[in-house]
């Protein structure tokens, strides 16, 4: 019973002091819980209804939390903060769970330990009769010496999906060895003929990439011919429905619902559209074929949109509530929907900074006017670098080519918090 009482009681003394440490980082941080402009360049488009929210977490001992909860309002250049001290776990519900397989060929591949045989890449085990106890054996020989079709692997926690999809690699989607395709494979064995060591490249001619991505109600599966300089060539779709599994509580692709979509030059980029379908970039020679899918899998419809005039060729989809926006590098072309098919909404260009580099962006939409906030990319992620010091920028642009860029003083960026999140919307 004393022992108990005492528990309690040094229990009760952690919090207080927990709470306490809390509150005199909420004293010591407290004229800095502001977001103000800095400077503004540019001019031309209304912010009226524009707002960020940020919420900035501080980690203390013993489990407490301090939190600054700020919204700002871009029209009037004016700011609220509320504070909440906390202590313990907190629960946050991500919504449903996904797994998404991760497969690979393990053909450019190496290490050092002890390995089972199911634990080597193909070609390993193929010249292993061949290396003696105590030494290593090295050969480079044709991929198709060893392996009849490409030696996919499916690496999972769930035995029983993984087996239904490994069968599938292996049988109706088995993808051929393509002819030049060469392995270098080296096995080391200790003195009892154990492998402790092995290594496998892919040296020359080309080879076949799988990719795997979960949406709201199916899964898209593809595999892309890679040249030798591993640049996709020619990628083929297969579509699987999305299965709730009882036994694992997330979602799962049911294999027995495979079904071909279609063939694309390269998958560039992909993202849930808001009716339960999705979008897919296929990358070209002159620019990028959206791809709208239905909330069943199907093919809707088409739109092509050229490549910005940037140095660094990339693209992402951002997706809201009733838009997606393609980024590029310095260019974002916003696509509304019609009777829930896309269609071309407004080209912006946005100055300054590269999407793809130095900063994270969030984006906001209303039809007429996008907005997008630039952090650096170590805000949002666990950080204990105080002074962070890179501007915080806020851009807005409209449908008549104008635009404003707005530095922001974000005092709160330099305190050493450990995590931010960031949220922008229109009224």
């Amino acid at each position: 019973m004393k022992r108990a009482v005492l528990t309690l009681i040094i229990l009760a003394l952690v919090s207080v002091l927990g709470l306490a440490g809390a509150g005199l980082a909420l004293d010591s941080k407290r004229d800095a819980a502001y977001i103000a402009s800095a400077s503004d360049t540019g001019g031309g488009v209304p912010l009226e209804g524009l707002t960020l929210s940020a919420r900035a977490e501080f980690r203390g001992r013993a489990g407490c939390r301090l939190r600054h909860t700020l919204r700002y309002d871009a029209d009037s250049d004016k700011s609220l903060c509320a504070f909440e001290l906390g202590f313990g776990s907190e629960y946050t519900d991500f919504g449903a769970s996904y797994w998404t397989p991760f497969i690979n060929d393990w053909l450019s591949s190496s290490g050092s330990g002890n390995f089972e045989l199911s634990d080597l890449p193909a070609p390993c085990l193929y010249i292993l009769d061949r290396a003696e106890p105590g030494g290593t054996y090295t050969e480079t020989f044709p991929l198709s010496d060893c392996c009849e079709r490409w030696p996919f692997r499916v690496d999972d926690d769930l035995s029983g999906i993984g087996i239904d999809l490994g069968e599938l690699l292996a049988g109706e989607l088995a993808q051929p060895v393509p002819e030049g395709a060469m392995v270098e494979a080296s096995v080391t064995l200790d003195g009892k003929g154990q492998v402790t060591g092995y290594d496998c490249s892919l040296i020359s001619g080309g080879g076949i990439w799988a990719d795997c991505r979960a949406f709201e109600n199916f899964y898209i599966l593809s595999f892309a011919d890679m040249n030798a300089d591993y640049e996709p060539q020619r990628t083929r779709v297969y579509v699987l429905d999305a299965l709730w599994s009882e036994e694992h509580g997330a979602y799962v692709p049911d294999t027995s619902s495979l079904r071909y979509l279609t063939e694309l030059r390269e998958l560039s980029a992909s993202i849930d559209t808001p009716d339960g379908g999705a979008l897919l970039a296929e990358a070209g020679e002159d620019g990028y074929t959206l791809i709208q899918l239905s909330p069943e899998g199907e093919l809707m419809g088409r739109l092509h949109v050229g490549y910005a005039d940037a140095e660094y060729r990339a693209a992402k989809l951002v997706a809201g509530g009733d838009w997606t926006l393609l980024v590029q590098e310095g260019l974002v072309t916003a696509l509304d929907y019609e009777d829930g098919r896309i269609v071309f909404g407004h080209e912006y260009a946005l100055p300054s900074v590269s999407f793809g580099r130095d900063y994270d962006y969030i984006y906001a939409y209303d039809g007429d006017r996008l907005c997008a906030l630039a952090v650096g990319r170590s805000i949002g992620w666990y950080s204990n670098e105080p002074g962070y010091s890179e501007d915080t920028l806020l851009i807005a642009a409209d449908a008549d080519g104008n635009v404003l860029e707005r530095v922001l003083d974000f005092p709160l960026l330099q305190n050493g918090y450990s995590s931010f999140n960031f949220e922008l919307s229109f009224a």
